[in-house]
């Protein structure tokens, strides 16, 4: 948080959920309406997995909310 730094054109909300004490972050850029990837990571910065428009689906993503839930919270920008 203390590195973000965007420019007024950015179109990049990080989102965070937390479950059983973990903490996971989602760099939403509005790509997977898009069909792109939009990644899930953890609080180490590991990737964990992601989401995306009409890419195969993967058995991962099944941990997390759906992309547009309000179970993810925005925390930046603020």
């Amino acid at each position: 948080k203390n590195s973000y730094d965007v420019s007024s054109a950015s179109n990049l909300i990080v989102k965070q959920w937390e479950k059983n004490g973990e903490v996971y972050y989602f760099f939403n850029t509005g790509a997977v309406t898009w069909d792109g990837a939009e990644k899930i990571y953890n609080s180490k910065c590991e990737e964990l997995c992601y989401y995306c428009g009409f890419c195969e689906k993967t058995d991962c993503i099944d941990n997390f909310p759906v992309y547009n839930s309000s179970d993810w919270v925005k925390v930046l920008p603020e």
